[in-house]
Protein backbone atom coordinates (compact mmCIF):
# COMPACT_ATOMS: atom_id res chain seq x y z
CA UNK A 1 0.00 0.00 0.00
CA UNK A 2 1.39 3.71 -0.39
CA UNK A 3 0.18 6.38 2.33
CA UNK A 4 -1.66 3.57 4.19
CA UNK A 5 -0.81 5.70 7.28
CA UNK A 6 -2.91 8.89 5.81
CA UNK A 7 -5.84 7.29 3.44
CA UNK A 8 -7.97 4.73 5.09
CA UNK A 9 -7.81 2.36 2.24
CA UNK A 10 -9.73 -0.25 4.33
CA UNK A 11 -12.51 1.31 3.15
CA UNK A 12 -13.15 -0.19 -0.08
CA UNK A 13 -13.09 -3.54 1.43
CA UNK A 14 -15.59 -2.54 3.71
CA UNK A 15 -17.66 -0.60 1.87
CA UNK A 16 -17.74 -2.33 -1.62
CA UNK A 17 -17.57 -6.54 -2.96
CA UNK A 18 -16.61 -8.07 -5.83
CA UNK A 19 -19.52 -9.88 -8.02
CA UNK A 20 -18.28 -12.80 -9.78
CA UNK A 21 -19.77 -13.24 -13.55
CA UNK A 22 -22.24 -16.31 -12.88
CA UNK A 23 -22.91 -16.98 -16.88
CA UNK A 24 -25.58 -19.74 -15.93
CA UNK A 25 -27.34 -17.12 -14.97
CA UNK A 26 -30.25 -14.74 -17.11
CA UNK A 27 -29.78 -11.68 -14.97
CA UNK A 28 -26.72 -8.68 -15.09
CA UNK A 29 -24.42 -8.68 -13.01
CA UNK A 30 -25.74 -5.42 -10.62
CA UNK A 31 -22.13 -3.90 -11.40
CA UNK A 32 -20.74 -2.04 -14.38
CA UNK A 33 -16.76 -3.82 -13.94
CA UNK A 34 -18.02 -6.25 -11.12
CA UNK A 35 -17.96 -4.22 -8.26
CA UNK A 36 -21.45 -3.64 -6.13
CA UNK A 37 -21.84 -1.48 -3.05
CA UNK A 38 -22.11 -3.49 0.37
CA UNK A 39 -24.66 -1.13 1.21
CA UNK A 40 -24.29 -0.33 4.17
CA UNK A 41 -25.81 3.33 5.82
CA UNK A 42 -22.63 5.02 6.26
CA UNK A 43 -20.62 4.31 3.05
CA UNK A 44 -21.27 8.40 2.03
CA UNK A 45 -19.64 9.53 4.85
CA UNK A 46 -16.38 6.94 5.27
CA UNK A 47 -16.16 7.08 1.22
CA UNK A 48 -16.10 11.51 1.90
CA UNK A 49 -13.59 10.70 4.64
CA UNK A 50 -10.91 8.65 2.23
CA UNK A 51 -11.70 11.38 -0.71
CA UNK A 52 -10.60 14.09 1.77
CA UNK A 53 -7.80 12.78 2.95
CA UNK A 54 -6.51 11.95 0.00
CA UNK A 55 -7.02 15.42 -1.44
CA UNK A 56 -5.14 16.48 2.11
CA UNK A 57 -2.20 14.31 1.06
CA UNK A 58 -2.17 15.25 -2.58
CA UNK A 59 -2.00 18.81 -1.50
CA UNK A 60 0.42 19.21 1.16
CA UNK A 61 2.80 16.83 -1.14
CA UNK A 62 2.36 19.74 -3.71
CA UNK A 63 3.18 22.52 -1.69
CA UNK A 64 5.85 20.64 0.23
CA UNK A 65 7.59 19.99 -3.25
CA UNK A 66 6.73 23.72 -4.54
CA UNK A 67 9.38 25.01 -2.00
CA UNK A 68 12.31 23.13 -3.07
CA UNK A 69 11.80 25.56 -6.02
CA UNK A 70 12.85 29.29 -6.84
CA UNK A 71 10.26 31.83 -7.04
CA UNK A 72 8.58 32.84 -10.08
CA UNK A 73 10.52 36.28 -10.06
CA UNK A 74 13.58 34.29 -10.16
CA UNK A 75 12.00 31.39 -13.01
CA UNK A 76 13.94 32.72 -16.10
CA UNK A 77 14.08 30.75 -19.62
CA UNK A 78 17.32 28.49 -20.14
CA UNK A 79 20.43 30.19 -21.12
CA UNK A 80 20.72 27.58 -24.42
CA UNK A 81 17.14 28.10 -25.28
CA UNK A 82 16.27 24.47 -24.57
CA UNK A 83 13.32 22.77 -22.01
CA UNK A 84 14.80 19.84 -21.87
CA UNK A 85 18.19 17.80 -22.30
CA UNK A 86 19.21 15.91 -25.76
CA UNK A 87 19.06 12.88 -23.59
CA UNK A 88 15.52 13.27 -22.84
CA UNK A 89 14.55 14.32 -25.99
CA UNK A 90 15.96 11.34 -27.59
CA UNK A 91 14.63 8.56 -24.54
CA UNK A 92 11.27 10.05 -25.87
CA UNK A 93 11.47 10.56 -29.31
CA UNK A 94 7.74 9.95 -30.33
CA UNK A 95 6.82 13.80 -27.91
CA UNK A 96 9.86 15.36 -27.38
CA UNK A 97 12.20 17.04 -30.69
CA UNK A 98 14.14 19.57 -31.43
CA UNK A 99 11.16 21.38 -32.31
CA UNK A 100 9.39 21.60 -28.88
CA UNK A 101 12.46 21.42 -27.17
CA UNK A 102 12.66 25.52 -28.25
CA UNK A 103 10.97 27.80 -26.36
CA UNK A 104 10.38 30.38 -29.21
CA UNK A 105 7.76 27.28 -30.61
CA UNK A 106 5.71 27.77 -27.49
CA UNK A 107 5.79 30.96 -27.95
CA UNK A 108 5.54 31.20 -31.73
CA UNK A 109 2.27 28.82 -31.69
CA UNK A 110 0.16 30.91 -29.21
CA UNK A 111 -3.15 32.79 -30.91
CA UNK A 112 -5.30 35.59 -29.93
CA UNK A 113 -9.28 34.57 -29.15
CA UNK A 114 -11.89 36.91 -29.46
CA UNK A 115 -11.86 37.70 -26.16
CA UNK A 116 -7.99 38.72 -26.63
CA UNK A 117 -6.63 36.41 -24.93
CA UNK A 118 -3.70 34.40 -25.61
CA UNK A 119 -4.51 30.67 -26.07
CA UNK A 120 -3.34 27.11 -27.48
CA UNK A 121 -6.33 24.84 -28.99
CA UNK A 122 -6.82 21.40 -30.09
CA UNK A 123 -3.90 22.04 -32.52
CA UNK A 124 -1.27 21.68 -30.01
CA UNK A 125 -2.07 18.20 -28.49
CA UNK A 126 1.69 17.60 -29.19
CA UNK A 127 2.69 20.41 -26.61
CA UNK A 128 0.24 18.66 -24.07
CA UNK A 129 2.45 15.66 -24.61
CA UNK A 130 5.24 17.22 -23.51
CA UNK A 131 4.08 18.84 -20.38
CA UNK A 132 3.46 14.90 -19.83
CA UNK A 133 6.47 13.72 -20.65
CA UNK A 134 7.97 16.65 -18.18
CA UNK A 135 5.82 15.55 -15.05
CA UNK A 136 6.17 12.21 -15.64
CA UNK A 137 9.92 13.14 -15.63
CA UNK A 138 10.04 15.28 -12.93
CA UNK A 139 11.10 18.40 -14.71
CA UNK A 140 9.37 20.92 -12.71
CA UNK A 141 11.87 23.52 -13.04
CA UNK A 142 11.11 24.14 -16.67
CA UNK A 143 7.51 23.66 -15.83
CA UNK A 144 7.02 26.07 -12.85
CA UNK A 145 9.10 28.93 -15.84
CA UNK A 146 6.57 27.95 -18.39
CA UNK A 147 3.18 28.61 -15.95
CA UNK A 148 5.23 31.37 -14.95
CA UNK A 149 5.75 32.83 -18.80
CA UNK A 150 3.69 35.90 -19.84
CA UNK A 151 3.35 34.49 -23.66
CA UNK A 152 3.12 30.90 -22.86
CA UNK A 153 -0.60 30.31 -21.55
CA UNK A 154 0.30 26.91 -20.43
CA UNK A 155 -3.31 26.71 -18.62
CA UNK A 156 -4.97 26.39 -21.50
CA UNK A 157 -2.88 22.43 -22.23
CA UNK A 158 -5.15 21.32 -19.67
CA UNK A 159 -8.45 20.54 -21.65
CA UNK A 160 -8.15 19.36 -25.25
CA UNK A 161 -10.30 17.09 -26.97
CA UNK A 162 -11.74 16.03 -30.75
CA UNK A 163 -13.87 13.55 -29.90
CA UNK A 164 -11.72 12.14 -26.58
CA UNK A 165 -9.81 14.65 -24.28
CA UNK A 166 -6.16 14.59 -24.54
CA UNK A 167 -5.02 17.71 -22.56
CA UNK A 168 -2.43 17.38 -19.67
CA UNK A 169 -5.56 16.85 -17.19
CA UNK A 170 -5.31 13.39 -18.57
CA UNK A 171 -2.12 12.76 -16.34
CA UNK A 172 -4.77 12.75 -13.63
CA UNK A 173 -7.76 10.55 -15.35
CA UNK A 174 -5.22 7.91 -15.69
CA UNK A 175 -3.76 7.66 -11.94
CA UNK A 176 -6.26 8.22 -9.64
CA UNK A 177 -8.22 4.46 -11.05
CA UNK A 178 -4.84 2.82 -10.78
CA UNK A 179 -3.96 4.44 -7.42
CA UNK A 180 -6.76 3.70 -6.03
CA UNK A 181 -7.34 0.28 -6.88
CA UNK A 182 -3.90 -1.64 -6.35
CA UNK A 183 -4.37 0.30 -3.05
CA UNK A 184 -7.81 -1.44 -2.36
CA UNK A 185 -6.15 -4.49 -3.80
CA UNK A 186 -3.09 -4.97 -1.56
CA UNK A 187 -5.38 -3.60 1.87
CA UNK A 188 -8.10 -6.12 1.03
CA UNK A 189 -5.65 -8.99 0.56
CA UNK A 190 -6.36 -9.04 -3.11
CA UNK A 191 -3.11 -9.36 -4.40
CA UNK A 192 -2.00 -12.08 -1.95
CA UNK A 193 -4.73 -14.22 -3.58
CA UNK A 194 -4.92 -13.15 -7.01
CA UNK A 195 -8.45 -12.11 -6.81
CA UNK A 196 -7.13 -8.51 -8.19
CA UNK A 197 -7.39 -10.55 -11.47
CA UNK A 198 -10.52 -9.80 -11.80
CA UNK A 199 -13.02 -7.36 -14.54
CA UNK A 200 -12.21 -4.15 -13.17
CA UNK A 201 -8.45 -4.85 -13.72
CA UNK A 202 -8.63 -5.44 -17.04
CA UNK A 203 -10.56 -2.74 -17.87
CA UNK A 204 -7.67 -0.56 -15.93
CA UNK A 205 -5.04 -2.66 -18.10
CA UNK A 206 -6.39 -2.10 -21.58
CA UNK A 207 -7.40 1.75 -20.86
CA UNK A 208 -4.17 2.33 -19.80
CA UNK A 209 -2.25 0.85 -21.92
CA UNK A 210 -4.23 1.86 -25.14
CA UNK A 211 -2.71 3.68 -27.90
CA UNK A 212 -4.10 6.94 -28.91
CA UNK A 213 -3.86 10.14 -29.92
CA UNK A 214 -1.30 12.90 -27.61
CA UNK A 215 -0.81 9.38 -25.50
CA UNK A 216 1.97 10.55 -23.41
CA UNK A 217 0.05 9.85 -20.14
CA UNK A 218 -0.20 6.36 -20.93
CA UNK A 219 3.79 5.66 -20.49
CA UNK A 220 4.02 4.73 -16.80
CA UNK A 221 1.77 2.43 -17.10
CA UNK A 222 3.23 0.85 -20.37
CA UNK A 223 6.41 0.16 -18.60
CA UNK A 224 5.14 -1.16 -15.49
CA UNK A 225 2.84 -3.66 -17.31
CA UNK A 226 5.31 -4.20 -20.41
CA UNK A 227 2.52 -4.09 -22.92
CA UNK A 228 0.71 -1.79 -25.13
CA UNK A 229 -3.12 -2.21 -26.26
CA UNK A 230 -3.92 -5.48 -23.87
CA UNK A 231 -6.67 -6.82 -25.35
CA UNK A 232 -6.54 -10.03 -22.96
CA UNK A 233 -8.85 -11.37 -20.33
CA UNK A 234 -8.19 -11.86 -16.65
CA UNK A 235 -5.77 -14.83 -17.16
CA UNK A 236 -3.68 -13.65 -19.60
CA UNK A 237 -2.72 -9.93 -17.04
CA UNK A 238 0.71 -9.50 -16.95
CA UNK A 239 2.34 -10.01 -13.95
CA UNK A 240 3.17 -7.65 -11.72
CA UNK A 241 6.53 -7.38 -9.51
CA UNK A 242 5.00 -6.52 -5.82
CA UNK A 243 8.20 -4.29 -5.30
CA UNK A 244 8.12 -2.61 -8.98
CA UNK A 245 3.96 -2.32 -7.75
CA UNK A 246 5.41 -0.01 -4.66
CA UNK A 247 7.33 2.25 -6.58
CA UNK A 248 4.86 2.36 -9.48
CA UNK A 249 2.35 3.45 -6.60
CA UNK A 250 4.52 6.46 -5.10
CA UNK A 251 5.02 7.19 -9.01
CA UNK A 252 1.48 7.86 -9.07
CA UNK A 253 0.83 9.79 -6.34
CA UNK A 254 4.08 12.06 -6.97
CA UNK A 255 1.94 12.70 -10.51
CA UNK A 256 -0.75 13.85 -8.96
CA UNK A 257 0.99 16.23 -6.80
CA UNK A 258 3.47 17.41 -9.49
CA UNK A 259 0.08 18.02 -11.49
CA UNK A 260 -1.51 20.01 -8.64
CA UNK A 261 1.38 22.06 -8.06
CA UNK A 262 1.70 22.58 -11.75
CA UNK A 263 -2.11 23.40 -12.23
CA UNK A 264 -1.56 25.93 -9.03
CA UNK A 265 1.05 27.71 -10.50
CA UNK A 266 -0.84 28.30 -13.56
CA UNK A 267 -3.87 29.75 -11.61
CA UNK A 268 -5.64 26.97 -11.72
CA UNK A 269 -7.00 25.35 -8.36
CA UNK A 270 -7.76 21.62 -9.51
CA UNK A 271 -10.84 20.30 -8.92
CA UNK A 272 -9.99 16.73 -7.02
CA UNK A 273 -13.29 16.05 -5.13
CA UNK A 274 -14.56 15.86 -8.40
CA UNK A 275 -11.91 13.93 -9.83
CA UNK A 276 -11.47 11.16 -7.48
CA UNK A 277 -15.37 10.88 -6.67
CA UNK A 278 -16.64 10.57 -10.49
CA UNK A 279 -13.50 7.93 -10.35
CA UNK A 280 -14.87 5.96 -7.45
CA UNK A 281 -18.20 6.11 -8.87
CA UNK A 282 -17.73 4.91 -12.32
CA UNK A 283 -15.68 2.17 -11.55
CA UNK A 284 -17.16 1.13 -8.03
CA UNK A 285 -20.89 1.83 -8.36
CA UNK A 286 -20.97 4.34 -5.31
CA UNK A 287 -23.82 6.49 -5.91
CA UNK A 288 -23.50 10.19 -6.10
CA UNK A 289 -25.42 13.63 -6.22
CA UNK A 290 -24.03 17.15 -7.98
CA UNK A 291 -25.45 20.12 -6.04
CA UNK A 292 -24.15 23.79 -5.92
CA UNK A 293 -22.87 24.87 -2.37
CA UNK A 294 -23.24 28.13 -0.64
CA UNK A 295 -20.79 29.88 -3.06
CA UNK A 296 -22.08 28.68 -6.16
CA UNK A 297 -19.84 26.33 -7.35
CA UNK A 298 -20.91 22.57 -8.24
CA UNK A 299 -19.58 19.76 -5.85
CA UNK A 300 -20.36 16.11 -6.91
CA UNK A 301 -20.52 13.89 -3.82
CA UNK A 302 -21.11 10.58 -2.34
CA UNK A 303 -24.85 10.19 -1.35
Amino acid sequence: MHQEHNIPWNVFATNFKYVHEDKRSQQPRPARFGYTSQGRPTQACELGHLVRKMIAMIREFSKTERAKYRLPSELGPPEDGKLFSDHLRDKYPDYLNSQNQKLELWVDSVHIDFGGNPVYDTAHGDLADVVKVLVNENQMQTLLMLANHPLVPLHRLRQLSWGHHFGVNRIVEAAIPLYIFWNFMATSGGLATGAHRNDLCVSLVKSMTMTMDHEAQQIPHWELYGVKNFNGEKEDLPEVDPVRLQEYLKHLFSLLFRYDMLMAECGVDTDWESEIVSSISWYYGAKTETTQDEEGQWRTQFK
